[in-house]
């Protein structure tokens, strides 16, 4: 948790999280996608249709969610999102629609209990009918509605809690994968650039047109089009909108804590394993272990030295326990918000995970930003709400008048004010700008636009775009002649020599490490460089992926070490001389947490490959159908 939680801190924006967040808001407010029908269907699951309009609602609350929490969604693929939000509802609905099917039933009494235990819904501990009705108002949900949802997730928990008690790890397995897991490795390796060779080789007309000749399909330029269309946009309609300077200065002063910047602290810790009910934390070792490290700091030793040291999270303690920038969204203890000045450090800290202390490193935010600052900001959500408005009414206009003149663009520029644009050349794999939307290269390769010649359809683009495209010029797949293809055949046989060439140079040094030759001076006779590395482990950030892959492969050393040579993905070469192998230790006494964990962790890890496995299965026993498919 508290590496995830680092990660996020530091603003990388996994993938994972979209997904995860899809499938929550996906969960509660399923029901509302089905029967809608009409000729914004996306998908259809066992005769229950899924609609266009409730993704983009969807989407759209994704997209407020992940912004209130501080994610910066700009550089967000808008279509890729949606397209997770809606393949996670249909799978979602594929899955429970089976269970149904198969017998999976949440009584009402084991739904009671559900939301009696739910820590949302209780105060000091216990359930309060007021917080779930004030919980139920917040989701814009009926009773009924809010208790099928509950009783689908439950229905998916009772699958998981299934197949998750059938596993279990033995002793020896989680001993077995610490001493891989926290294996040491010395090295040394070589990295012969591709890049170093191309001047020494060269070609000559023969080996082009050859190369041409054998490969003569792989330079068919695929057909393409180019289209003319009109795009009515929520900008746009903005630029044409006034908004008064009185109406700008009473919204800022009526709603100045939406201006607040978020508290943000940059912290890092110290911690001890201990999950509640293990060994360590009923024998209290755990404890007094966190007492010593906190009398140690309180008697001035270095906190980042000592987390490296000492602590278990051993992600953050590379790094002397930084955990990052967090908010008060943030999982983690109240103590650390009370924090004051840098270098301030909590007492110990129980959760979940174990014992900790926070360090403050240093703080930022929680100030109003003043007028001056927002004032673009305040007049933009003016003339966008305004703009939106309009933008319904003039997308069902843009609509009507694209159909009535379906031979032309003309008229519909003409009434709409809307000016005609035209895109570049696009291959059925889409290319730039309004040619990056799939739907608009759907349509420019229809039949009604490529063959018929007619306006297409209205096209939603984005949430604050429609267009309407036709075809300005239709391009066949042709073949390109050898003068139009030689430079990238020159280009691609260059560099297949100087890889040759690189591999050349590798296997001569790695057949004279063989020999016994000293590394630097085998590299050194071909002017490249030897690096050395030592307790090395697989996880080690600093140390070339692939290289570090490859040395992880290699068989133990035995009387001299071992060495191998092998083609990088970028076309380089590496030889790698494997010195010792350390496997990691697994004589961690009897009250050590550790063979715990790692068994709890390979457990959940199985577990939930079983769960997917399932659940795959189940999805596919579900008759889907998506629009594209048709």
């Amino acid at each position: 948790m508290m590496q995830v939680i680092r990660e996020k801190a530091r603003g990388i924006v996994a993938w994972g999280i979209i997904l995860v967040i899809a499938f929550v808001f996906t969960f509660w407010g399923v029901s509302g996608y089905f029967d809608i029908g009409g000729p914004s269907t996306v998908a259809v699951v066992d005769g229950t249709k899924i609609n266009a309009m409730q993704i983009d609602e969807m989407y759209n609350i994704w997209r407020i969610n992940m912004q209130k929490q501080g994610y910066d969604i700009s550089a967000m693929d808008e279509m890729f999102v949606k397209n997770q939000i809606m393949r996670t509802i249909v799978e979602q609905q594929a899955l429970t629609g089976t269970l149904q099917k198969l017998g999976f039933v949440i009584s009402d009494n084991v739904l009671i209990e559900s939301i009696r235990s739910n820590p949302n819904y209780q105060v000091d501990k216990k359930f309060s009918l007021e917080r779930y009705k004030a919980m139920m108002a917040s989701t814009g949900f009926s009773e009924k509605e809010l208790a099928f949802r509950q009783k689908q997730e439950l229905m998916v928990s009772q699958l998981h809690a299934g197949i998750s008690a059938t596993n279990f790890v033995l002793p020896d397995e989680a001993k077995l994968v610490i001493a891989i897991r926290d294996q040491k490795r010395d090295f040394g390796y070589s990295i012969i650039p591709a890049k170093n060779y191309i001047k020494d080789v060269s070609l000559d007309e023969q080996e082009i047109e050859q190369y041409y000749q054998a490969h003569s399909t792989s330079f068919m330029v695929p057909e393409k089009v180019r289209l003319d269309y009109v795009e009515l946009s929520i900008t746009d309609l903005m630029d044409k909108i006034e908004v008064s300077e009185e109406n700008i200065r009473d919204y800022y002063e009526q709603n100045k804590q939406f201006f607040a910047e978020p508290d943000l602290v940059n912290i890092r810790h110290i911690m001890v394993a201990a999950e509640p009910g293990s060994d360590m934390a009923k024998g209290g070792e755990a404890e007094e272990q966190i007492n010593d490290l906190y009398a140690r700091l309180r008697q001035g030793a270095d906190f980042a030295m000592l987390a490296k040291q000492m602590s278990d999270d051993e992600l953050s303690a590379e790094e002397g326990g930084d955990l990052g920038w967090i908010s008060r969204n943030d999982d983690y203890p109240a103590e650390v918000y009370e924090l004051k000045e840098p270098g301030e450090f909590t007492k110990p800290v129980q959760t979940d995970w174990g014992w900790h202390i926070f360090q403050l490193l240093d703080r930022k935010g929680g100030s109003v930003r003043e007028y001056a600052a927002v004032k673009t900001t305040i007049s933009d959500r003016f003339k966008r709400d305004a703009a939106e408005k309009i933008f319904s009414n003039k997308g069902a206009e843009l609509a009507n008048i694209a159909y009535e003149n379906s031979g032309s663009l003309v008229g519909v520029s003409e009434q709409l004010d809307l000016p005609i644009k035209t895109t570049e050349l696009f291959a059925r794999n889409g290319g730039d700008g309004i040619a990056a939307a799939s739907n608009v290269v759907e349509a420019a390769f229809s039949e009604d636009v490529l063959k018929s010649g007619f306006n297409s359809e209205v096209l939603r683009i984005s949430d604050d775009s429609y267009v309407v495209v036709r075809l300005n010029q239709y391009q066949p797949q042709y073949q390109q002649e050898l003068a139009e293809a030689q430079p990238q055949i020159k280009e691609l046989l260059l560099n297949q020599k100087a890889q040759e060439r690189a591999k050349e140079v590798g296997l001569q040094l790695e057949q004279k490490l063989k020999d016994g030759e000293l590394p630097n001076k085998a590299t050194a006779a071909q002017k490249l460089s030897w690096q050395t590395q030592k307790d090395i482990r697989r996880d080690n950030r600093k140390v070339n992926k692939q290289v570090l892959q490859f040395v992880f492969a290699m068989p133990r050393p035995q009387e001299q070490a071992s060495v191998a040579g092998w083609q990088l993905s970028d076309g380089d070469f590496v030889v790698i001389a494997l010195n010792k192998v350390t496997a990691g230790n697994t004589e961690l006494g009897e009250d050590s947490a550790l063979p715990d964990m790692v068994a709890r962790q390979i457990n959940s890890v199985e577990a939930q490959k079983q769960i997917a496995a399932v659940q795959a299965s189940l999805i596919d026993q579900a008759k889907i159908k998506y629009k594209n498919q048709e």
